[in-house]
């Protein structure tokens, strides 16, 4: 069986750790080369958090991303409370309007429940992400005068 350095390629630094990217390419705005190593690899990756255009980068997309999630999440309440409240109208007595009254509560409760657990420690990872970034983008705007 090989190894991940076998399956990898051979290329190796002088201290013999596995080279994986290239330590040419860097960030498309300032040519910035991320290094990370360790005992036996050293990764070379563009900057991603380097200069001002990449960090508005970074930015944009946690907001694009965040508001995808909200999106997604207006939809499928929007849904559960259409689809709901179309069986409470076609009820064809008030015992069927109850239960589909009912089942629309329990599908609202279930819906909180997924916000809560799902979408909402979601969208403040972004939150904390987006504000990260954000300080890192303030600071370097503060060192270039801008």
């Amino acid at each position: 069986m090989k190894n991940i350095s076998d399956l990898l390629g051979g290329a190796r630094d002088p201290q013999g750790r596995l080279i994986l990217g290239d330590p040419h390419k860097g960030c498309q705005y300032c040519g910035h080369v991320t290094t990370h190593t360790d005992d036996r690899v050293v990764a070379y990756h563009p900057g991603t958090e380097c200069c001002i255009p990449a960090l508005q980068n970074l930015i944009r997309w946690r907001k694009n991303e965040r508001a995808e999630l909200k999106h997604k999440m207006e939809i499928e309440e929007e849904q559960i409370i259409t689809t709901g409240e179309a069986r409470i109208e076609t009820a064809d007595t008030k015992y069927r309007e109850g239960k589909a009254e009912a089942k629309l509560a329990l599908q609202r409760d279930r819906f909180d429940e997924k916000v809560r657990s799902t979408y909402a420690p979601h969208m403040d990872e972004l939150d904390q992400e987006i504000q990260e970034y954000q300080t890192k983008l303030e600071h370097l705007q503060a060192h270039a005068g801008v």
